[in-house]
């Protein structure tokens, strides 16, 4: 294996990167750890304690208002939703309502065609004109068929307007949403619920961080330090090829293979069950072969697979896996995710002992073993590159001593790769967490407490009374400690990679500057 090189004794690489020890003694040292699950009753503690900060959050605060409000409006609003739960199982089992809704459909579905006909005639329309002259009858017929498809539209949209007007149960139910709705705009809650909308956009819509370019950077940490580290797995394996090459009398390429036989390759499924690596970095064979480019088989997951008569008499060897490298915003979600991570690289390399293979089987791995090969197609260098067992073969170079999932983690370690930034160690995922707060703003009995006390969820000492209304923390302890079964925390994976000398320098930490 080829040995890191020591970043521990530097506090930054390349101005701007921190890594090794370095970058954990950060993480653990300089920023606050929590530690929520010590006990239930320092998960209580850590809930209040949080819930101040979790107001802040834009999508949770408009969830509180809009809560606050409901509970503020609530009779006049359970009145308005009783009147519309009643006209609905008026409408539903009245005669004309099947009718009225056959209609609708139907109308909606024709309208849809005549507008993709019309979209179809203009295109014709603005083609060669010597197309047009020689496909003058066909574009008639299709005019025709267009019109004669609005003329059955304008008859089914008075047939359905007829029954409309007819039915005092569609009249009713029109009337009774149309009340539910004023009520909500009058009281703010339908305005707060498209602030929250709008929130929950933006967050899908951020791609940096406070002008901060942290993916662009984080993929400029794979390709410039951790890429360089692992090549001399690759240039092993080359010299290797040569030198069997020689033994067997063929004629070795003079061209030096380097560099332009390393790729990185993004965002790895392999068609696996569930789940994908963020960066894989793998060296392609030296051995002269008719390299497959262009698979024209089935697709998996987006990646065509070859025929058997592409892959006749083809030698090409599968390419080696010498690190793999996975992203990270949130600090928080490495841990939580590491154990999936092991599982995943004991599946491809075929540590049977390490997966129960019922959770990865699919139409593509019908035994659930990774026991066919598998072309990825990478779209940045337009190559197709073949996966195989034998691809992970370094992450467990001395099979026989792995004999228990500590071990196999352990193994895994030394070249799995982490790239996050600073950020409180909460304890438990950014997933988890984002589950707990949404509970927390939608916890009724909590909204009735700030009623009764005529307060609202931004007024000093909700924290307490969080505590004091709800009889939630139990059962939420135990929800929480049921997520996070099988998984291990940040800090703890943490301090296993500053304990390992083999994969303490594959830790790496982007400072935002």
């Amino acid at each position: 294996m080829a040995h890191a090189r020591d970043f521990s004794s530097s506090p930054s690489v390349d101005g701007s990167t921190v890594a090794g020890r370095a970058a954990i003694d950060s993480l653990l040292m300089e920023s606050n750890v929590e530690r929520p699950f010590e006990s239930e009753e320092s998960f209580a503690q850590w809930v209040q304690t949080s819930y101040r900060r979790w107001s802040l959050d834009p999508t949770i605060s408009e969830q509180l208002r809009i809560l606050d409000l409901e509970t503020v409006h609530e009779d006049v609003l359970s009145r308005a939703s009783q009147r519309l739960v009643r006209a609905q199982e008026e409408y539903a089992s009245c005669p004309a309502g099947s009718i009225i809704d056959g209609l609708r459909d139907k109308v909606s579905k024709l309208r849809m065609e005549c507008q993709g006909r019309e979209r179809q005639n203009l295109a014709a329309s603005n083609g060669d004109a010597a197309l047009l002259n020689s496909a003058g009858e066909k574009n008639q017929k299709s005019s025709e068929r267009l019109q004669a498809a609005y003329a059955e539209l304008d008859g089914l949209t008075r047939d359905l307007e007829s029954k409309i007007s007819s039915c005092a149960e569609w009249k009713e139910l029109q009337d009774a949403e149309k009340a539910l709705l004023d009520l909500r705009r009058e009281v703010g809650i339908e305005e707060a619920s498209m602030r929250m909308k709008e929130s929950e956009r933006a967050i899908g819509r951020q791609t940096s961080y406070k002008g901060f370019d942290f993916e662009g950077q984080a993929e400029r940490v794979v390709k410039e330090l951790i890429l360089p580290r692992f090549l001399a797995d690759a240039e092993s394996w080359w010299d290797q090829e040569r030198s069997a090459m020689r033994t067997s009398g063929a004629d070795v390429p003079v061209e030096q293979f380097d560099m332009k036989n390393i790729f990185v390759l993004r965002g790895l499924t392999l068609g696996i069950a569930r789940g994908e690596f963020d960066y894989v970095i793998v060296a392609k064979s030296t051995m002269p072969s008719g390299e497959l480019d262009a698979p024209a088989g089935k697709s998996v997951g987006g990646h065509p697979q070859p025929t058997k008569a592409q892959l006749q008499g083809l030698s090409e060897q599968p390419v080696l896996v010498l690190a793999i490298v996975e992203v990270k915003r949130n600090v928080n979600d490495m841990g939580s995710n590491f154990m999936g991570y092991v599982e995943r690289i004991a599946w491809f390399s075929g540590m049977e002992r390490g997966y129960d293979p019922t959770k990865f089987a699919t139409n593509f791995y019908r035994s659930g073993h990774f026991d066919r090969p598998f072309w990825h197609s990478d779209a940045c260098s337009r190559k197709s590159f073949k996966f195989d067992r034998s691809s992970f073969r370094l992450f467990f170079q001395d099979a026989k001593r792995v004999s228990a999932r500590d071990d196999l983690a352990a193994y895994v370690m030394e070249r799995l790769n982490f790239v996050t930034r600073h950020g409180t160690i909460r304890g438990m995922s950014s997933k988890a967490e984002a589950s707990l707060k949404k509970k927390v703003a939608r916890d009724k009995a909590f909204a009735r407490a700030r009623s009764d006390c005529n307060k609202d969820a931004f007024s000093p000492g909700m924290e307490t009374l969080l505590a004091a209304s709800c009889s939630w923390v139990h059962g939420w302890w135990e929800k929480m400690e049921e997520l996070k079964a099988g998984e291990m925390s940040t800090e703890d994976l943490l301090l296993s990679y500053r304990r390992s000398e083999g994969a303490v320098d594959n830790i790496y930490l982007i400072v935002n500057q």
